[in-house]
């Protein structure tokens, strides 16, 4: 996998999605405790990896999940111990556009969501 910061971040601007590109896998590597502002969403297209353990909060308007989010933790999940946090904000609505090969769901003109 390529690193978030390497790749993804980079490119988030104002006004934009963050996109995870089909075919490839990405991989969050923001120190624990830090917070990740997506606030005109996310679309994983790729894969999304967060590491065994990471602790790191989301924050955005919207995901959308077309390829794989991973997140895994080996200890046991509970108030004493909580692994990445997704927090949504807003209340605008999207309009979600497909990856190719997820038209058949939705036209690639983009459904309103």
């Amino acid at each position: 996998c390529v690193s978030w910061s390497g790749t993804v971040a980079p490119t988030v601007a104002a006004g934009q999605l963050a996109v995870v590109p089909c075919g490839v896998c990405v991989t969050v590597d923001v120190p624990d405790g830090d917070e990740i502002h997506l606030p005109d969403g996310l679309d994983i297209q790729g894969m999304l990896s967060f590491p065994p353990n990471k602790k790191v909060t989301v924050r955005t308007s919207r995901v959308y999940v077309q390829g794989v989010l991973k997140i895994r933790d080996t200890n046991p999940i509970g108030p004493e111990n909580e692994s990445v946090k997704f927090y949504f904000e807003g209340t605008d609505a999207g309009t979600f556009v497909p990856h190719v090969d997820n038209e058949i769901g939705c036209p690639s003109t983009g459904c309103l969501v």
